[in-house]
């Protein structure tokens, strides 16, 4: 007897002091955990205590590698990507499998990958990490992850799915109780970052003046600094040129007190990008020197950004000379090689007119024929942009329909049991048949106003798919409207660089040493392909305008027919000339003869018909 007291007694203190040693280790990942706050306001604090608690020698594992992951958000913080990527790499291999901590790591992995521009890489760390932190029903994590996704899907420039991705993120946020006000605060950010490359400026200035007070409150200097320069660029777009400045000027004296070569670039770019637009040229060029200098020592995360805005400022300057060293520094770095399509059709353009302007017109020309293939391209990518947005639109309906049929099916199966159940009392309390009467009556009654429920519900269910095919229909219409849009600019871009093209071949007209390059400009010019490609892209956006157009007035021809369609594009007059390789004065006796035709002289009546078909 007394042997087992002394067996049940030790059990009892060894119980305790393993959850004494659990506590403790609990206790100190909550120490280590503090020091995320200093790492946001203070790092060199931050770095004195992770290397005081690294000191510790009776730290706990799960301590240790949180430790250890803060160690790479220290590094990250402050651009030092390799030493970052080292500690998360080492916590993703070496914690517990599936646990939070290294869904975090894995996490931290993601956003090093995307700031290097590994884009794939970034995606398939993130889609690792969602997997651990839905298993372990960490819905917040998952909103986290929601947002990084959209960050990826922005550089890509998938704006419409990085959208969508946000407002998931935030809306999880919203409703998760153990939300903290900073998480919702950074999804915010990016929203506000989302609608400024969307061109929606006014809104992103409203989100940025929300968010920035959040991030000085949770005394986050380096989202704080970053915010104000993307604030900056928004005041920028619209108009309000001193308040910007004022912005870029905050968040380069906030970022000046961190080693982050990438963000000290965004902040000297927005500070240059200002000063031109409020004419001191001399101011902007200095900044965007400093830019390029932070920039080369860094990642490159805005380096297509920094070297567009500077050649185009720089040609409209007129320094054709630095724009032309530019444009060569940025070929050498191969800089534009992770940027999207319509940065690098920017790219082309504005080469395409440095190159012209140095005199080098066979490379000028080689760059208008690549900005001139690229929108295809782009048209096709903004094609496969819709179609992607109407698929997922689809699936969302298609789920909501599932969702709602189930509930029916449940709520039938749930009245099927109740009236077998009515049945069956009925049959056993028929002996009693004054209860069971009223028993049966009452049940009745039920039964009644549960089809009339059940009738309303398939009415509610039949209203609400009716919402949704108006809704498809009108995001149909939206995306015609969209498609026409685009042709129109196709159209406008096609016969500028007819004009240019006119321009060149004047210039070289006099010299026999430039026959190869008026041949290819010749070539160019006449544009049969281009031409082809312009009229199918039209007919298939307004598949019977000729038809009904030649059906009324037999008497056009098919040239004629062909520029109505140019007149239903809204293209003016000049630009009719240069894309169909005709003077002006032959335009307006081609519209003559065609009003003619359509029996009308006067042009209201003209553009009423076009428009009207």
């Amino acid at each position: 007897m007394k042997f087992a007291s002394k067996l049940s007694l030790l059990a009892l203190m060894l119980s305790a002091h393993f959850c004494a040693a659990q506590s403790d280790g609990q206790d100190q990942v909550k120490s280590v955990e503090k020091v995320f706050e200093l790492i946001r306001s203070d790092r060199v604090k931050a770095k004195a205590q992770l290397d005081s608690f690294r000191a510790v020698t009776d730290l706990s594992p799960n301590a240790r590698m949180t430790l250890l992951r803060f160690y790479g958000v220290y590094y990250a913080i402050n651009g030092q990507l390799d030493s970052a990527e080292y500690y998360f790499r080492y916590v993703s291999d070496h914690a517990i499998p599936n646990s939070i901590l290294r869904g975090k790591a894995i996490f931290n992995l993601s956003v090093i990958h995307k700031n290097r521009g590994q884009l794939e890489e970034a995606l398939d760390l993130l889609g690792q990490a969602q997997k651990i932190y839905e298993e372990a029903g960490e819905n917040r994590l998952v909103a986290e992850v929601y947002g990084e996704m959209a960050s990826v899907n922005k550089i890509q420039g998938y704006l419409d799915i990085s959208l969508d991705y946000l407002l998931r993120s935030i809306q999880i946020l919203e409703n998760s109780p153990s939300s903290s006000p900073y998480a919702i605060t950074i999804e915010r950010q990016k929203l506000a970052n989302t609608y400024l490359q969307t061109g929606d400026y006014e809104f992103a200035v409203k989100i940025f003046e929300q968010v920035l007070p959040s991030f000085m409150e949770q005394k986050d200097m380096v989202n704080y600094g970053i915010t104000e320069a993307s604030y900056s660029l928004a005041l920028t777009r619209t108009g309000r040129f001193e308040e910007a400045e004022r912005a870029a000027d905050r968040a380069l004296e906030v970022l000046s007190g961190y080693n982050n070569n990438d963000h000290l670039a965004l902040a000297n770019l927005q500070k240059a990008i200002v000063l031109s637009k409020l004419n001191n040229n001399s101011g902007a060029i200095q900044y965007f020197e400093k830019a390029l200098a932070y920039s080369s020592k860094g990642y490159g995360s805005f380096a297509h950004n920094l070297y567009l805005s500077y050649m185009q400022v720089l040609l409209a300057i007129g320094n054709t000379d630095e724009a032309y060293r530019i444009y060569r520094d940025a070929m050498a770095r191969n800089i534009f090689k992770n940027a999207n399509l319509r940065d690098i059709h920017s790219f082309y353009i504005t080469s395409a007119k440095i190159l012209e302007a140095k005199g080098q017109l066979k490379e000028s020309v080689g760059r208008w024929k690549e900005a001139q293939a690229l929108s295809d391209s782009l048209a096709k990518f903004n094609e496969a942009r819709i179609a992607r947005e109407l698929q997922y639109k689809y699936k969302n309906s298609v789920l909501e329909k599932e969702v709602e049929v189930s509930k029916l099916t449940e709520k039938t199966l749930k009245h099927e049991i109740e009236v077998r159940t009515l049945y069956l009392l009925v049959a056993l309390l028929s002996c009693v048949s004054l209860v069971g009467l009223v028993l049966y009556y009452r049940l009745k009654n039920r039964y009644k106003i549960q089809k009339i429920e059940k009738l309303e519900e398939s009415n509610s269910t039949q209203s609400a798919e009716n919402a949704t095919l108006q809704d498809n229909l009108r995001l149909k219409q939206l995306i015609i409207e969209q498609q026409q849009h685009e042709l129109a600019g196709n159209a406008l871009e096609m016969a500028n660089l007819n004009e240019k093209i006119e321009q060149i071949l004047e210039r070289t007209s006099t010299s026999g040493k430039m026959s190869d390059v008026t041949r290819m400009l010749n070539d160019m010019k006449s544009g049969d392909k281009n031409w082809e490609s312009l009229l199918l892209r039209f007919k298939k956006l307004n598949p019977d305008f000729m038809d009904k157009l030649q059906a009324r007035f037999p008497e056009l021809s098919q040239s004629e027919l062909e520029f109505c369609a140019l007149v239903k594009l809204n293209l003016s007059f000049k630009d009719i000339a240069n894309l169909m390789n005709i003077n002006h004065r032959s335009v307006f006796a081609k519209k003559y003869r065609i009003t003619q035709k359509l029996k009308t002289s006067e042009d209201e009546d003209f553009y009423k018909i076009i428009r009207e078909i």
